[in-house]
């Protein structure tokens, strides 16, 4: 049965909206699970505007800061810019009320009569984007109550300004949440939990990336309550007993900005020098083991460096007879694209060094191979390209041609298939705007075939999290156990590996958990490692280290 479309309200200062919210209100406007019926506006004392000597004097203790983000804004300020002001349109149908609120130095305080007359409209849910910290009777004026973005991880970062001290800090990660607002101002009930990689070269960057990803919450959370009107009552895992133990972050001071500035300097420079006389390279290691499931004493393994100016990553092992194809990306430095080349492993574990196999007009790379129906197809990373496409084996394993695209004009990466109880899977990252980073965000498709139809999964995107999200190579078994390969992309691309055990894969739940880390710390000079895949008694792993720009030897 057709349920009726959730009822949502908006609480605004203003009739001009940032960008991001705009698009979460177009994007409820243009589904069929919700729609907006009501728009509170706060109703603001006019002011004059204070005269520009005034404002200089009032913020004096925060020139610094205040420098500090005009400069970085017009540095790093892109076309595409989440904050960007404009008129709120495309609900003309929905009601208006403005409404008198009591101010204390922090709150506001709607009354009692504007809480009836808001209740009247039978709200589902009130989305906040306006007013100040609220408390109240207005909390309880919609079913599910009112919905807030923090933009910070609440469990570590409280306060603002919105993803600066990530970046001062060189945190890794950045978080934000979607959150249900309580009285208890720091503890309203999350749900929704994010983290994205932290851009630590900008303040601007980094929140606009996470603000545009975040406003695919509400959506997510909507269509999820429309098709469980009682989701929101299951226990989620968003909800766990925390304490906030550090202080309360405020705009720094003069004195702290430059300190901070100091610091993040200092940092950028020793970046940009080390760009100048070193280059990341990635190279390939493995172990024979008798054993079938992936090796895990990596300090035992066998590396294999590339030549400069070369890459080899992601690779892909398929046995033979005499030994193991390896495939696996080829990337030139120079050109600053990839190939698929293909390597060998032979059963005394001498490893021949790959030849190119297949080339496009653009960057190709993960290389996942897979059988089915006694063919091997190949369905390497085509992003460049907007697409996920399979090819076929002509002559395997040397000649390879196109066999279908499964999506086209989507920027997927890392791309995965994996057959469970006679059901297809195939897991791919997703960006979830053109800002915003593809490490983040895991989205599920299951179908009778590896090339579909494909459904998409009911929670898609099933994880939203820079750590563990994006895929690092094959599923594989263990006892009875599915687990799948993950990168940590926290901080930087390929920072480590984790390894996740699959609790629950239906067409309507997914879930995981981590079970170990793969860190780049059996050798000293490695900074990560990205892909983990075996088959029949053969491990392999990818690692990233510095090298000289100018000299040839191998470490």
């Amino acid at each position: 049965m057709k349920r009726e479309p959730l009822r949502v309200g908006l609480l605004v200062d203003s009739l001009r909206l940032p960008a991001w919210n705009r698009k979460i209100i177009a994007d409820i406007q243009a589904s069929e699970c919700a729609r907006i019926v009501l728009v509170v506006q706060k109703n603001k004392r006019a002011r004059a505007p204070e005269p520009f000597p005034r404002r200089i004097w009032d913020n004096r203790s925060r020139l610094a800061y205040l420098a500090y983000r005009w400069i970085d804004e017009r540095v790093f300020r892109t076309s595409d810019d989440a904050f960007a002001s404009g008129d709120l349109v495309g609900i003309d149908e929905a009601q208006w009320l403005r409404v008198t609120v009591r101010e204390t130095r922090f709150c506001d305080f709607v009354s009692d009569e504007d809480v009836d007359r808001i209740k009247e409209s039978r709200l589902d849910v009130l989305l906040r984007f306006g007013f100040r910290i609220l408390k109240g009777p207005v909390l309880h004026a919609a079913r599910y109550g009112v919905w807030s973005y923090h933009h910070g991880d609440n469990l570590v970062n409280r306060g603002g300004p919105a993803g600066f001290w990530e970046v001062m800090q060189q945190s890794p990660v950045t978080g934000s949440v979607l959150q249900i607002l309580n009285e208890d101002l720091d503890n309203g009930r999350v749900i929704y939990r994010s983290y994205a990689t932290t851009d630590r070269s900008s303040v601007w960057r980094n929140r606009n990336a996470y603000y545009w990803k975040s406003a695919e919450f509400v959506m997510r959370k909507l269509r999820e309550v429309s098709d469980n009107p009682d989701a929101l009552n299951r226990e989620s895992g968003c909800d766990d007993v925390h304490v906030y133990s550090t202080p309360l972050h405020k705009k720094p001071d003069n004195l702290r900005m430059l300190s901070l500035a100091g610091s993040y300097l200092a940092s950028r420079a020793r970046t940009h020098l080390s760009r100048v006389h070193q280059a990341d390279q990635w190279g390939i290691a493995f172990r024979l083991s008798p054993e079938p499931i992936p090796h895990s004493t990596l300090y035992r393994f066998k590396e294999q460096w590339p030549p400069n100016g070369v890459s080899w990553a992601d690779p892909f092992p398929v046995a033979d007879a005499d030994g193991y194809h390896v495939f696996l990306e080829e990337y030139d430095h120079a050109t600053r694209r990839g190939h698929i080349g293909l390597g060998r492993v032979r059963r005394d574990g001498i490893f021949e060094p790959p030849v190119k196999i297949l080339e496009t007009s653009g960057h190709l790379s993960y290389p996942f191979v897979f059988e089915w129906r006694g063919k091997q197809f190949m369905m390497p990373e085509s992003a460049s390209a907007s697409r996920i496409e399979v090819f076929s084996a002509r002559k395997f394993p040397y000649e390879w041609t196109p066999e279908q695209v499964l999506f086209d004009s989507v920027r997927a990466v890392d791309s995965t298939v994996v057959m469970v109880e006679d059901r297809w899977w195939l897991f791919t990252n997703i960006a979830a705007h053109t800002a915003a980073r593809n490490y983040d965000e895991l989205y599920a498709f299951h179908g009778p075939t590896p090339f579909g139809p494909w459904t998409p999964h009911r929670q898609n995107p099933v994880k939203s999290d820079v750590r563990s999200a994006r895929g690092a190579g094959r599923f594989f078994w263990k006892g009875n156990r599915l687990y799948r390969p993950a990168q940590d992309c926290s901080g930087r691309y390929g920072s480590a590996t984790t390894i996740n055990r699959i609790d629950t894969l239906t067409p309507d739940v997914f879930h995981e958990t981590i079970v170990a880390r793969i860190d780049p710390r059996w050798r000293a000079g490695l900074s990560g490692t990205h892909t983990l895949n075996s088959c029949a008694g053969l491990t392999m792993v990818d690692f990233r280290h510095r090298r000289s720009r100018f000299l040839q030897a191998t470490p």
